[in-house]
């Protein structure tokens, strides 16, 4: 018999998710940490000869890497403010954590269900906590935000339950941003330090 629209859809759905999905497990036991950590520093760079019209390619890449479960995501967290500074490098990071956590939530729905669910059921303890979603699903999504469980399983775990996507943005919004804030002044720091070893090594000269 003919292959209906629908039915051809679903497949490609389904394939589209599996590809996504064969991507995930990748970023998450193939790529090395260090070499990403050396992606992204090397990406660090490039951004900081843009100035400010590169924060929307920091906020796009960020987003996308927090989506696809890359390691050593808090690099960027970092570097946001060592170029940007403390309140521009929260608002952009706050931003970016945002966008890609809703990007994996949404995955997680829709073309990543399949996965999800899957990759859930091979790990009861992570099953469980989730399962415990009420209907006071804001306190519950806050306190996994707030909680040392990865961002990433958070972002897909919360997609297998009811809670409302409004809900999981706002948790995700406030949950995150106190371990933004805190990411980025250290890298302020690191960026404060650069700029005074100059002046320390010239007064050690001094001295000598």
């Amino acid at each position: 018999g003919q292959i209906r629209p629908g039915r051809m859809a679903s497949v490609g759905r389904r394939a589209l998710g599996a590809a996504l999905g064969v991507a995930l497990v990748a970023s998450l036991f193939v790529l090395d940490v260090s070499y990403v950590r050396e992606r992204i520093d090397a990406f660090v760079g490039y951004v900081h000869t843009l100035g400010w019209s590169g924060a929307v390619v920091f906020v796009a890449v960020h987003a996308c890497a927090v989506a696809l479960c890359f390691p050593a995501t808090i690099a960027f967290e970092l570097a946001a403010g060592f170029i940007y500074g403390v309140p521009a490098g929260v608002a952009l990071v706050t931003c970016s954590k945002t966008l890609g956590g809703s990007a994996g939530f949404l995955l997680g729905r829709t073309l990543l269900h399949d996965w999800v669910v899957a990759a859930m059921a091979s790990r009861p303890r992570f099953r469980h906590v989730y399962e415990r979603v009420g209907h006071d699903g804001l306190r519950f999504a806050l306190l996994l935000r707030l909680s040392p469980m990865p961002s990433w399983v958070n972002n897909y775990g919360l997609s297998l339950t009811s809670i409302r996507y409004p809900t999981f943005a706002l948790a995700t919004l406030l949950g995150s941003v106190p371990f933004i804030v805190n990411n980025v002044y250290m890298g302020s720091v690191a960026h404060a330090v650069v700029d005074v070893l100059p002046f320390v090594a010239v007064h050690a000269r001094w001295e000598d």
